[in-house]
């Protein structure tokens, strides 16, 4: 072995750890900044929603990032036909099961779901709910305070102009937005 190959595995040895060291920050870094990227886009676009299948959206606490809900949006075709046989017009349903985190209380408001397609979205008619979102059972409520181990549970019927087969967005909207106080006297 010459000098120069000597000195470079003396450098590698010296300097190996830090290289490991390195390349174990970076492989447990890309996991996360992947994730918080994913979430800044979810929150901004919303989830897609899977024809056929089930799709689990995670909502988080703007300040802390903490986890505050989970919502489960299944869709099947069977289904949808039945319905729009039952209702008698063209509609998409989505079922949705809806839990707090663990060890949470929160209220959860059904009408600041959105669905979002094509550039158009949709929410629920919070003055007439009983025609866009149908409860799964009659004594369990859909939407409200909502404690550990609660599960809320309800179809929602989407206009007929949606279409399943084209990408198909959920987003909860649940910014706290500031609306300026006006007092009845200033006009």
């Amino acid at each position: 072995m010459n000098k120069s190959e000597i000195n470079l595995k003396a450098w590698f040895a010296g300097n190996f750890k830090y290289f490991l060291s390195i390349g174990i920050v970076a492989v447990l870094l890309l996991p996360v900044s992947d994730a918080i990227a994913q979430s800044a886009y979810t929150k901004s676009v919303g989830r897609l929603v899977k024809k056929d299948g089930v799709t689990a959206y995670i909502v988080r606490d703007d300040m802390s990032k903490a986890l505050k809900l989970t919502m489960l949006i299944a869709h099947k075709s069977t289904f949808s036909n039945r319905v729009v046989k039952m209702v008698g017009h063209d509609v998409v349903p989505l079922t949705f099961s809806v839990s707090p985190a663990p060890n949470m209380a929160i209220y959860f408001d059904p009408y600041k779901i959105k669905f979002i397609q094509n550039g158009k979205s949709w929410s629920a008619d919070s003055l007439e709910p009983e025609k866009d979102v149908i409860r799964l059972s009659e004594n369990e409520p859909f939407g409200g305070e909502m404690k550990n181990g609660d599960t809320h549970q309800a179809v929602f019927l989407l206009p007929g102009w949606f279409d399943i087969n084209a990408p198909l967005y959920v987003r909860y909207d649940d910014e706290n937005k500031q609306l300026p106080l006006v007092s009845a006297d200033s006009e």
